[in-house]
């Protein structure tokens, strides 16, 4: 499963038609996706190297840049990721072997206070019969929210740090380290491999 935020424009209750904004009219909504799948157990990394996007300078402004933005600002700013072309036309089939596939999912999504949202992801996982699983993984970003919930209700569950998310976060770092350099762009690429 995996769990994060998003923002949702939201308007005063009982006003009838028309935008009438509460506040700055933005609020936070919870999501949860909820995956099953089936994949091949493999006792070693069968990608140990990062997507070549994530080494693209260009590539991982952009995503931190729009990371940022949807952070501080609340907007509806796209999320940027790999794509297929991003990868490269050299990666194969036979290369995606190791990669999950996708039998069903369901989402849950709402306004709740985390510690509700928490109750109503238990409630879709035990629906999805998720603690029969032999491998269960509980993604999220850092926000300290979403690893209560984890700790609550899916402690179980491998706790997964959301790549994007970590991935940004290396990438600002390097940058507050050593400034927009070369020195920012060889620090990231070399944490980005060592992680």
């Amino acid at each position: 499963m995996e769990f994060d935020g998003g923002r949702i424009r939201t308007r005063k209750t009982d006003c009838g038609p028309g935008v009438h904004l509460e506040a700055t009219s933005w609020n936070e909504t919870k999501n949860a996706i909820f995956v099953s799948a089936v994949s091949t157990p493999s006792d070693v990394d069968p990608q140990p190297d990062p997507p070549p996007c994530f080494l693209d300078r260009d590539h991982v402004a952009k995503i931190a840049e729009s990371m940022k933005i949807k952070e501080n600002t609340g907007s509806d700013a796209d999320q940027v990721d790999c794509d297929a072309d991003d990868v490269g036309a050299e990666q194969s089939t036979s290369k995606d072997d190791h990669k999950p596939r996708r039998l069903l999912r369901t989402f849950v999504s709402g306004l709740d206070a985390p510690r509700e949202f928490g109750q109503r992801m238990r409630r879709e996982a035990n629906r999805r019969r998720f603690d029969e699983a032999a491998r269960k993984a509980f993604v999220g970003d850092g926000l300290a929210s979403n690893w209560k919930i984890q700790r609550m209700h899916f402690k179980d569950y491998v706790a997964v740090l959301h790549f994007v998310h970590a991935m940004s976060h290396l990438f600002d770092a390097s940058v507050a380290c050593f400034g927009k350099t070369e020195a920012a762009w060889s620090a990231y690429s070399d944490w980005m491999i060592r992680v």
